[in-house]
């Protein structure tokens, strides 16, 4: 659903549910992402700031990215959330998103 939003407001947008595929999906697109929205948790394996931390290492850039979370007990900072510039907290509201979305783009 997020993908589908992103594109209705005219971002190409490549959905990944893992670290490997993340990695995978920016070697084909052969250069860095414009931006790395993630969910704090993706299940069983590496979470969002570890993806964001990985994709910045392979890409050798600092690619902007928005963590997005429930864990309202989850706060930016003291070694969590460093990876990302904006942490956006569920539910997110579109026009919540899309002002950041605009704002680490621009």
């Amino acid at each position: 659903g997020l993908g589908m939003l992103l594109e209705e407001w005219g971002y190409q947008a490549l959905a990944a549910g893992s670290l490997e595929q993340a990695r995978q999906m920016v070697r084909l697109l052969g250069r860095p992402p414009d931006l790395l929205l993630s969910d704090l948790h993706l299940g069983e394996g590496p979470g969002g700031l570890a993806v964001i931390e990985a994709v910045r290492r392979d890409c050798a850039c600092v690619v902007p990215a928005i963590l997005i979370t429930g864990d309202t007990s989850f706060e930016p900072g003291e070694g969590r959330g460093e990876g990302a510039q904006t942490v956006l907290y569920k539910p997110v509201q579109p026009r919540k998103l899309l002002n950041a979305v605009r704002g680490l783009i621009a």
